[in-house]
């Protein structure tokens, strides 16, 4: 299309006839990557003489940009976000900036403080945005359940009452946003007082509605009140109406397999907290790493040795999910993990079932994923001698990926979410150790390493360093 050809070539291009600029806020799950384009319409598109842009060089869930040296006119306002690492805009891959009707909205400089809003970070499609959120609405990157679990927290003081107590226990924190901008907030901590025989607890409640002011969030409770038990004055008040004012930063982040997670970080107020998202809108496309450097591809389907279903243990389920219908189940526990792996002879499948997945907070979230697409195996490092192992890489490119969200132990957030991923593509190294009867029989099986930079959902295959499979 012409169009895309402009905007490609406005990405290389300096403009002229400087008279004011566009600036505002960013914002979707990450916005890492992106660039926002000031088109300037024309008959084939985008005035390349006239139009502008501002390319996003951090990350997180919004940031500022700024396109200066725009001329006097009426502008289109478009985020483009390089998903599949060509260079070439393409049209899935960009979103227009869209008022209530539908309709791109045109924007004139000089304008500041205009909000662009990618909804659910979609790039699939463009994705419908407003050029503000509406009266009474919470900044989308503030939407959810925030919530934070400390053992053994010590001394404590609570800044709004004073009261001070050992939290021996620990504490458990938890803030739940709705895109209303009403919100609710608990904090319970227990422990023991100084000589005091009974266990001592404070549970500290407010609801009501909470805006953002820069990196400042406001919480203005309609209800607010706090119980407390144990030796020492126990009983339970009301905290009155009294704004909650924290000064806020939420930061992305990566958790221990390498899932992208997002931490609110509150201070200033009366609980100083890390809160961790329960869960948010898997970002589409995710990231996808480059073929690495020493990648080794091959032109090998599937080798025959590896026709078979594979899984992490003798006695995982392999039945938790099922391709064709989508049924899924979460496995019991029986100490090991459920997972299985098929290779056809010119394709694979894989699914992992993850149960009870994050260690924060109260509310739980379990996960099924499953992925197929086509594999390309490549030999690296031959067997050795008659029977030694063989080493090699593995391409795997996902045609089709989905991931289930199971939310328990949340009460009315209980739910059962399921998205259709982008595919993408995984690279990882190969031991395979072939059948051997020589002193006792030892089955053949397989370790998958992840040495490269792992694609969004790869997690759920490099679980650990090495990564086993025995044949079922």
């Amino acid at each position: 299309m012409r169009f895309l050809r402009l905007v490609s070539v406005l990405l290389l291009s300096a403009f002229a006839g400087a008279q004011g600029s566009i600036s505002g806020t960013l914002f979707a799950p990450e916005t890492k990557g992106y660039v926002v384009l000031a088109c300037y319409p024309s008959a084939d598109g985008c005035d390349e003489a006239l139009s502008g842009y501002a390319e996003l060089a951090g990350s997180g869930r919004r940031q500022a940009f700024s396109i200066d040296g725009l001329t006097e006119g009426a502008y289109v306002l478009i985020a483009w976000l390089d998903a599949n690492g060509n260079g070439e805009p393409e049209e899935s891959e960009l979103s227009v900036l869209l008022g209530a009707d539908g309709e791109a909205v045109l924007v004139t400089p000089p304008l500041q403080g205009l909000e662009f809003r990618l909804t659910d970070g979609v790039q699939a499609a463009p994705a419908a945005t407003q050029p503000q959120a509406p009266a009474g609405a919470a900044p989308t990157e503030l939407v959810g359940l925030w919530q934070e679990t400390r053992a053994s927290s010590g001394d404590y003081r609570d800044l709004g009452t004073g009261r001070e107590f050992t939290a021996t226990s620990g504490f458990s924190a938890q803030l739940r946003v709705d895109a209303d901008a009403s919100y609710y907030m608990a904090y319970y901590t227990s422990g023991y007082e100084t000589n005091c025989a009974l266990q001592y607890s404070y549970y500290e409640q407010s609801a009501g509605t909470l805006r953002a002011d820069g990196g400042r969030l406001v919480l203005q409770p309609a209800q607010h009140r706090v119980d407390v038990a144990g030796c020492n004055n126990p009983g339970s008040w009301d905290l009155g109406t009294d704004p909650l004012v924290y000064d806020f930063v939420i930061k992305e982040s990566f958790d221990f397999n390498g899932l992208r997670s997002y931490d609110l970080v509150l201070t200033g107020g009366p609980h100083e907290l890390d809160l961790e998202l329960l869960h948010h809108t898997p970002l589409m496309p995710g990231y996808q790493p480059a073929q690495p450097a020493d990648f080794v591809l091959g032109d090998v389907a599937v080798y025959s040795e590896f026709v078979a279903t594979w899984a992490a243990a003798y006695d995982s389920d392999l039945n938790f999910y099922d391709p064709s219908t989508g049924a899924f189940y979460l496995p019991e526990y029986n100490g090991s993990g459920h997972e299985w792996l098929r290779f056809g002879e010119a394709d694979y499948e894989l699914a992992h079932a993850w149960r009870s997945y994050n260690y924060e907070g109260i509310c739980k979230k379990d996960y099924v994923y499953y992925e197929r697409g086509t594999p390309t195996f490549s030999i690296t490092q031959p067997a050795q001698y008659q029977g030694g192992n063989i080493i090699g890489h593995l391409r795997l490119q996902a045609k089709a990926a989905t991931v289930i969200v199971n939310i328990f132990d949340c009460d009315e957030l209980d739910q059962v979410l399921r998205y259709d991923l982008v595919p993408q593509t995984s690279y990882y190294t190969w031991n395979y150790r072939p059948e051997t009867n020589d002193i006792a029989h030892i089955p053949d099986g397989f370790t998958l390493m992840c040495p490269w930079p792992r694609a969004e959902w790869q997690f759920m295959v490099c679980e650990s360093e090495f990564n086993g499979y025995v044949r079922r």
